[in-house]
């Protein structure tokens, strides 16, 4: 029998197969317009949601294996944060993160990119995290949301186990605020 991981990221051996980590995050709160939607770029509010976001993954010993994000400078910026607060990681931008799915695993696939955090986007990553799940449950991702799952290789040949789940609370606007 396999000795127990020290931590969420080490590799686990289950089932006479080595499996992999994955982690799957929406980028920060953007500014509602900036130009080119590729263009848009974190509000100071969605740089403090990915800090704590950050610091929650840091908190649980989650540690992935590198940060992968899209080209979008909105997952760029919250790929560069993360990078702060894991600064051993390297950064790998993927243009096949904005419409993920199966173009995505077979990228991260092809990289031979170990225990990844995917820096990406709605409704891409959102549906992802969707289909890895066993029970045909929906996963809620706001911005800033991270889900770590288990899974047996890029694609996934089966449901993946989830293992992390960290939801950022959305802001509420006080209407009367300023009146």
């Amino acid at each position: 029998m396999s000795p127990s991981p020290s931590t969420p990221s080490d590799r686990i051996h289950r089932l006479g197969r080595l499996n992999v980590l994955l982690y799957l995050m929406r980028h920060g709160t953007a500014e509602p317009s900036a130009g080119s939607d590729r263009e848009r770029p974190l509000t100071d509010y969605g740089r403090g949601q990915v800090s704590n976001a950050a610091e929650k993954l840091l908190a649980n010993e989650v540690s992935p294996g590198c940060l992968v994000h899209s080209p979008l400078r909105r997952a760029y910026e919250t790929a560069a944060i993360l990078g702060t607060h894991f600064p051993h990681l390297e950064l790998v931008e993927l243009e096949e993160v904005v419409p993920a799915g199966d173009t995505l695993y077979a990228a991260l696939h092809r990289r031979e990119l170990v225990d990844p955090l995917v820096v990406g986007h709605a409704p891409g990553l959102p549906n992802m995290a969707t289909l890895l799940l066993a029970s045909g449950g929906r996963l809620d991702f706001h911005c800033a949301t991270v889900a770590g799952f288990e899974v047996d290789t890029f694609p996934p040949t089966e449901p993946g186990l989830l293992l992390y789940f960290a939801a950022t609370p959305t802001r509420r606007i006080d209407l009367n605020e300023g009146s």
